[in-house]
């Protein structure tokens, strides 16, 4: 996955970016305190720039102007391409040797498709279960759109993506593979492209029990709370599909509240103004109830 590169960009009647030098500054100062301040001169004028209140101010005029860091997606597509120019030249050179591995996996009553017997096959020659993370990592390489299945070109863009010519050297990748799940940027990437993976295409939220499966899969070992969350699905009867919001809140609530003590004294969100889901209001009412017996 490329890295991302922000630049950063003031509002005068429109956003306009800084130079690349102020922009580069800027990211500098960013990276050692997010809320940091730093004086600028651009074009001869003098700037306070407040990354806390993301505001600039004119030190002639006091004129203020917002400010805002947004990602440089011009580099980010021009990383992507070299990447898709990468993966298309190592599948070319190697594809002898993955045709042949495709069709070792294929469904043969479903032309160019891996199906469930197939994804087994494959994992039990990795020698790893068909829940563990890595898997999911696996497929998300593929960008596979539908659970159980990889069709030719997912497989082919994953292989190439992950540059394993065969299941032998995608074995040997499995620890570089897990280990990518502990860069924060891969797991949110995973995290939020796991919804509509499970998803069925015909819905328009997450079955829960899917959900409940790919929270116990994700998160087990990462949050503290993650037990608690599955048994208030639990204690509570909650039977509803799982809205978009819902899963991508809880994300950001498993970094807003890390363990349980905040929640079970109510200082976890008392200076927090999220609109978090009913549901997720819901969960901290639970936890805070449970714990006053």
């Amino acid at each position: 996955m490329p890295p991302k590169k922000f630049v950063w960009e003031w509002n005068d009647y429109g956003w306009t970016r800084y130079d690349p030098q102020v922009s580069e500054a800027l990211e500098d100062v960013y990276a050692r305190n997010p809320r940091g301040a730093v004086d600028v001169r651009i074009n001869y004028t003098a700037y306070t720039i407040d990354m806390g209140t993301m505001k600039q101010r004119n030190r002639r005029t006091n004129v203020v102007q917002e400010i805002r860091r947004v990602e440089d997606l011009s580099e980010r597509e021009r990383i992507e391409r070299l990447e898709a120019e990468s993966r298309e030249k190592f599948v070319a050179s190697n594809l002898k040797g993955l045709e042949k591995v495709f069709k070792s996996l294929e469904d043969p009553e479903e032309d160019d498709e891996i199906t469930d017997d197939g994804v087994e096959k494959m994992c039990s020659e990795l020698g790893v279960d068909p829940e563990d993370p890595v898997v999911l990592v696996i497929s998300w390489h593929m960008r596979a759109e539908n659970m159980c299945v990889y069709t030719k070109d997912e497989f082919m863009r994953g292989m190439g993506q992950m540059e394993c010519k065969d299941l032998k050297a995608l074995k040997k990748k499995l620890p570089e593979l897990s280990a990518q799940m502990h860069d924060m940027e891969v797991f949110d990437a995973v995290y939020s492209w796991v919804y509509d993976f499970c998803k069925e295409s015909s819905k328009k939220s997450l079955d829960l029990d899917y959900a409940k499966g790919m929270w116990k899969v994700m998160l087990e070992g990462r949050w503290d709370l993650i037990g608690d969350w599955l048994q208030f699905l639990e204690d509570s009867k909650y039977d509803n599909p799982i809205k978009r919001d819902e899963w991508s809140m809880l994300r950001l609530f498993m970094d807003t509240v890390r363990e349980i003590q905040p929640l079970m004294d109510g200082t976890a969100l008392q200076d927090d103004d999220v609109p978090w889901p009913v549901l997720i209001d819901e969960f901290v009412d639970y936890i805070q109830e449970k714990h006053k017996k």
